[in-house]
């Protein structure tokens, strides 16, 4: 609501000058873009906190199978009956795996509402003179050392409490213990930054690329509709609507890749013949063309692959 009524401001004192028309036009549809925003936004918490529910269901299971196994081995250890001691034990060691899991799950969704709700806050601060033409990013989440350089320029850590714009050309780094998240153009497409993590986001009129230098990003990618990239120092990514990981810790290290959803189509050398990485694997690419996978991939043993947020 405070978003809107300072909208209203801008568009009211443009008119009065003489100024509207294509202004007014942009601060709408800039305005509108953040709203869409907002809106993706209540949704991902509404889903982490729907997550944070199940998880806690599956714990109280958990932990119900757990003390019916305890009182199934006593009575069986009681009877002398070692066959039955051994089921029961297997019994409480799979609910045991499975409250480890589902306390995990708990643990990151429950991260993932309070970093949406934050961001959510983030956009409410937003001036509407700050509003980004709909071709930039805009960067919702900042936890920690978080800075954008702008033409070549490096600047102080962002206020993280504030939105902040991300223009085409841009480098975003993240410092240890720090993580950011924005949208793209889009207002659904969402990029967000682990720690110690440095990229370079380009929007073009028939493609964007993110280049990432060193660390590690998580995309979660509507359907784009010009061609959208993730390029490092070892691989091409060409993306179609998926959410993975790419990790880069240095230039000579492999390009790792994780895809959750969707398809991600990689390329090494000029020349290689494309990989497609499914949903559920993962995949390493050295920097003299080897590549290890795809492999199993196991999503709930990251918090950071499996956030939402």
């Amino acid at each position: 609501m405070l978003l809107r009524a300072g909208f209203t401001v801008v568009v009211l004192s443009l008119c009065l000058f003489g100024q509207a028309g294509p202004a007014v036009a942009q601060a709408a549809t800039s305005a509108s873009w953040v709203g869409q925003i907002q809106a993706r936004l209540l949704r991902l918490q509404a889903q982490a906190l729907d997550q944070a529910a199940q998880a806690e269901r599956r714990i109280g299971a958990a932990e119900q199978v757990i003390q019916q196994s305890q009182d199934a081995m006593a009575q069986a250890q009681a009877a002398g009956n070692s066959v039955a001691v051994q089921t029961a034990r297997d019994a409480q060691s799979r609910a045991l795996a499975a409250r480890s899991r589902a306390q995990h799950l708990l643990a990151t969704a429950r991260h993932s509402a309070d970093r949406a709700s934050a961001a959510i806050a983030s956009l409410r601060r937003l001036s509407p003179t700050q509003i980004p033409g709909t071709s930039d990013a805009l960067m919702v989440y900042q936890a920690g050392d978080v800075r954008i350089g702008r033409h070549g320029l490096a600047t102080q850590p962002l206020n993280p409490t504030a939105a902040q714009p991300v223009q085409s050309g841009d480098t975003v780094r993240t410092a240890a213990a720090s993580q950011a998240r924005f949208f793209l153009a889009d207002g659904k497409s969402l990029v967000a930054l682990d720690e110690d993590t440095a990229l370079t986001y380009h929007d073009g009129a028939d493609r964007t690329t993110i280049e990432l230098m060193t660390g590690r990003i998580r995309l979660a990618i509507e359907q784009w509709a010009k061609q959208f990239e993730v390029r490092t120092p070892i691989a091409v990514l060409g993306i179609r609507g998926t959410r993975f990981t790419v990790e880069q810790r240095n230039p000579q290290a492999p390009t790792e890749v994780r895809v959750v959803e969707g398809l991600v189509e990689i390329r090494g050398q000029p020349g290689d013949a494309p990989i497609t990485l499914s949903a559920g694997m993962r995949l390493l690419m050295h920097a003299d063309g080897h590549v290890q996978g795809p492999l199993a991939l196991d999503p709930s043993s990251d918090e950071f692959l499996g956030s939402n947020f």
